[in-house]
């Protein structure tokens, strides 16, 4: 295979360097593709070795923090279709985060039968740290792009997310480090999408209407205005 390259300089702060781009006959989209791979593993590696560092069981025991936070008085069936684990799986981390004193179950108000999980004090501000960690991967990528990059970057995750959103069950497993009190007063897009995924063919009736979806992102609306 022919291969070719373009030297681009480039400049960042006060250091030029030279960006080397290798001409192969490959598709825009197939570079778009690998690109968008590349940074999705990055990140996710990232955040991973961030969150590590907060002091808590794995992954998977930070990501149940943050969901409770997110859902509290959740069953350990709801936690464990969210982080997609076997039943017997979620009950040996829940025990777990019992032990060290960041998870309760409770009896559900509305079922005597049924427990429900809650965050302790503690828990609570380990899940923020969980938060924290994440946030300074994110914020690390944001700034090194320009403002008018951060604007036009917005609207595409956001249909991203959407077309990746496919029911309620798998709303909750994308979003299950969020902090969702930051998207929802924005108008979360897994959200909505999650909402179109239950509603019914049928028009709502007075009794089953829908509930009011979260006002768009700015971004969003300008789309829907066009």
């Amino acid at each position: 295979m022919t291969e070719s390259y373009i030297q681009t300089p480039r400049r960042r702060g006060h250091c030029l360097f030279v960006i080397r781009s290798y001409n192969y006959s490959v598709s825009s989209d197939t570079y778009r593709t690998n690109l968008l791979g590349a940074f999705a593993t990055t990140i996710a590696t990232r955040i991973d070795e961030q969150v590590a560092g907060v002091g808590v069981r794995g992954i998977n025991a930070a990501t149940a923090l943050v969901t409770i936070r997110n859902h509290p008085n959740d069953s350990i069936e709801v936690l464990r279709r969210a982080l997609g684990l076997t039943h017997s799986g979620a009950v040996r981390l829940i025990n777990g985060l019992e032990d060290d004193g960041l998870v309760e179950r409770h009896r559900s108000r509305d079922d005597g039968r049924s427990v429900v999980l809650r965050l302790t004090q503690q828990g609570r501000a380990r899940a923020d740290r969980v938060l924290g960690a994440r946030t300074s991967v994110t914020n690390k990528v944001f700034d090194a792009l320009s403002t008018e990059q951060r604007d036009a970057l917005a609207p595409i995750m956001e249909a991203a997310l959407e077309a990746l959103t496919q029911s309620k069950d798998g709303a909750r497993r994308i979003c299950r480090l969020c902090d969702e009190q930051v998207c929802r007063p924005q108008g979360c897009p897994v959200e909505i999408a999650a909402m179109s995924c239950s509603a019914t063919p049928s028009a709502p009736t007075a009794s089953t209407q829908a509930p009011a979806r979260p006002p768009l992102s700015r971004a969003r609306q300008g789309r829907r205005r066009r």
